[in-house]
């Protein structure tokens, strides 16, 4: 799930790299990562908990925090989406917050800013 966050906002700033571009990848990232998890979830991740343990018992194992889960696709749409999207959304933030100290490794100037000669400007 972290690399749908990380591949769509990679996609997004690598057009223009830019801070409000890593703002909108960081964004987007998020809402794919959310989707990603919620099809994973309840595709892949709840029939894989079914062969250890019945799908009544992880509904109820679940509802015990949250009342209202009821069925699989409540544990998908009040459990794993709003904690992802928040997921993604506090990596956005940190990566947004250390974006400035981020940018030449980002832009691909780390070596050369650091006296060293990259391998870009040895071409």
């Amino acid at each position: 799930m972290g690399s749908a966050l990380a591949f769509t906002a990679g996609l997004i700033y690598q057009r223009h790299k830019i801070k409000k571009t890593a703002l909108l990848g960081c964004i987007t990232g998020s809402i794919a990562m959310t989707a990603a998890a919620g099809i994973l979830n309840y595709f892949v991740l709840l029939p894989l908990y079914e062969n250890f343990m019945p799908l009544d018992q992880v509904i109820a194992s679940f509802a015990t925090f949250i009342p209202f889960i009821q069925t699989k696709l409540d544990i998908v749409l009040w459990n794993a989406v709003p904690f992802n999207l928040l997921k993604g959304l506090m990596i956005s933030i940190v990566t947004m917050l250390i974006h400035k100290q981020l940018t030449p490794i980002l832009k691909g100037r780390y070596e050369h800013e650091r006296g060293k000669v990259s391998a870009v400007s040895a071409e």
